[in-house]
């Protein structure tokens, strides 16, 4: 049976949530994040969005996609206390001061790759590791 997943929008972040036992969401859960700094005012945001969601809802067993919004104060403020909670308060310490930047982890929150401006989805395929 094939894992449904569902995004839950929480401060300006996508939690990924499993409908599996706990066992298995362990087992399923994609074995990368890509943590994307974005806001409303960004520029070279604009064009990277249509190709984070295309590659999310294609791959969702990949890679888990995570909105960072750098909007405004409050939605900042929202952010780093979601990666907080989640443990990956060390992506927020290292990133936070530039919008348009993937960072890519594994499922520990261990830093693979980061990169920043590009729209083009084969850069986001290589850093990924999808095909």
């Amino acid at each position: 049976m094939k894992n449904l997943f569902v995004a839950l929008l929480l401060g300006g972040l996508t939690f990924p949530v499993w409908a599996a036992s706990p066992v298995a969401e362990v087992q399923n859960a994609p074995a990368r994040e890509a943590y994307f700094f974005t806001a409303s005012w960004c520029p070279s945001c604009k064009p990277m969005r249509p190709v984070a969601e295309a590659l999310a809802k294609a791959h969702p067993e990949a890679f888990s996609l995570i909105w960072v919004d750098m909007s405004t104060p409050a939605t900042q403020a929202k952010a780093k206390a979601d990666l907080i909670a989640r443990k990956r308060a060390h992506i927020w310490e290292e990133y936070w001061r530039r919008t348009g930047r993937v960072v890519i982890t594994n499922s520990e929150g261990k830093v693979l790759s980061t990169f920043s401006d590009e729209a083009k989805p084969e850069v986001w395929r290589s850093h990924l590791g999808l095909p």
